[in-house]
């Protein structure tokens, strides 16, 4: 979400967005401000980092890997 704001802060565009997880009964409100703009920085160095990386990582299984739609990625 922080991505697409970003995305659109830089067409000009000032937006908000909310998350929502229904399983959980959840809002999560998500405003572009620093911190979330330093997590995005943060974020966007991991990816890159991964991607120059010889060798991928290793695959860490969490209780949501049986649902995710990438698993096919993470174990093949």
């Amino acid at each position: 979400m922080a991505y697409y704001l970003t995305v659109l802060k830089n067409a000009g565009i000032k937006a908000e967005g909310v998350l929502l997880y229904p399983e959980e009964r959840k809002r999560v409100q998500i405003v572009l401000n620093e911190e979330t703009m330093e997590s995005l920085n943060i974020m966007s160095n991991d990816i890159e980092k991964l991607i120059q990386s010889d060798i991928p990582p290793k695959v860490q299984k969490c209780k949501y890997c049986h649902k995710c739609g990438y698993r096919e990625y993470c174990f093949s």
